[in-house]
């Protein structure tokens, strides 16, 4: 089973005012902004991958 830091499960898509997506952890502004929510979530699966390919390999 992958060993994922734990923030990884915190990020989230949010909307802000101007209409832009960011994402979001539990500390706040993580990454951001893109144009639309499946753009956050993409650039949330590549940060699972990553994180899975370090517990395998342990590098990035």
């Amino acid at each position: 089973m992958s060993q994922y830091h734990p923030r990884i499960n915190t990020l989230r898509p949010v909307q802000n005012a101007k209409g832009q997506w960011e994402v979001y952890d539990q500390y706040g502004l993580w990454d951001g902004p893109y144009k639309s929510a499946s753009d956050c979530w993409a650039v949330i699966q590549g940060e699972a991958d990553s994180q899975e390919w370090f517990a395998a390999t342990g590098h990035y």
